[in-house]
């Protein structure tokens, strides 16, 4: 799995940022398209150069479907994916409130066995400016480290874990996933 999971193209730094601009334009144009309305904007945590691949690409249209269901009481307005060499993207606007969306994602992402792989990104216009909202709006405590449970952009910043050691750690939690998918 960890072989197939990573087999995919390496992407630059520059092609990251430039990939995070092209997110903050799309966020951007369909929050002012769709006022009022509340964003979900969904990626994946990948460390590593390989962003995408076959195999990452399946197990986000997996983790996805089954994001329908936790957010199916919300009124959908418009949605769209995207597979990019620098990782799948996926975009939901909702005309509902942010802070029950974002409770939503939240339980979704601490429930489901794959859910610090991803990075929800609840979104509302505030004047004219697209902001998030946070966990702390909830009350809630920063993501956790995947592999030590500490705060996740602690560890980031530090760098206390290498990339291989992520990667076979997310490698692992996938196999288990989609073994535990099969009949």
């Amino acid at each position: 799995m960890f072989n197939s999971l990573f087999d995919g193209a390496p992407v630059d730094i520059m092609q990251m940022l430039d990939a995070r601009e092209r997110r903050a334009h799309t966020q951007q144009q369909l929050l002012e398209q769709l006022n009022p309305c509340v964003l979900v904007s969904i990626t994946l945590n990948i460390p590593g150069p390989v962003k995408n691949s076959e195999a990452i690409t399946a197990v986000f249209a997996s983790v996805i479907s089954e994001l329908d269901e936790a957010l199916q009481s919300f009124e959908k307005l418009h949605q769209e994916d995207f597979s990019f060499q620098t990782g799948m993207e996926f975009y939901r606007v909702l005309r509902a409130d942010a802070l029950r969306v974002k409770r939503a994602c939240t339980e979704f992402e601490e429930g489901h066995p794959l859910g610090r792989l991803l990075d929800i990104d609840v979104v509302e216009m505030a004047g004219e400016t697209p902001t998030p909202i946070s966990r702390t709006a909830l009350g809630m405590s920063p993501r956790c480290c995947f592999i030590c449970n500490e705060d996740a952009k602690v560890c980031a910043r530090s760098r206390k874990h290498t990339v291989l050691e992520m990667q076979e750690h997310i490698a692992r939690i996938v196999a288990e996933y989609t073994s535990s998918k099969r009949p």
